[in-house]
């Protein structure tokens, strides 16, 4: 799980979330990841592990987060999107403009409309 260690080389700091390192995507720049943040892990559940065996579904809020500074932003709650969203496989466009990945829960594509 992602808990704040972005870089073998930066001291690790304590995020304001845990997400799975594979709901995220770099943008061009190499210094910020765009991330599927799930809003809620069930009690009991145990990442990665239970999360690849299909034990939960999540619902993700979209954040950034600078692997220099640790600054976090929003960029979406997961109330504000519909469907919901289950972030995989996600891949930032060369332009940054938009994140695409799978949504977990229809295995539809999706790309969602980024602010530089």
């Amino acid at each position: 799980a992602l808990v704040g260690t972005l870089s073998q080389t930066q001291p690790r700091d304590v995020l304001e979330f845990s997400t799975l390192a594979e709901k995220c995507a770099w943008r061009a720049n190499n210094l910020v990841a765009v991330c599927g943040i799930p809003q809620e892990i069930p009690f009991g559940i145990l990442l990665p592990d239970d999360y690849y065996k299909g034990l939960f579904v999540s619902a993700d809020a979209v954040k950034e987060v600078n692997a220099q500074t640790f600054q976090v932003r929003s960029i979406a709650r997961a109330e504000e999107l519909f469907p919901n969203i289950d972030i995989e496989n996600p891949a930032m466009l060369p332009d940054d403009s938009r994140m695409v990945f799978v949504n977990r829960h229809d295995g539809y594509l999706y790309a969602l409309r980024l602010v530089p």
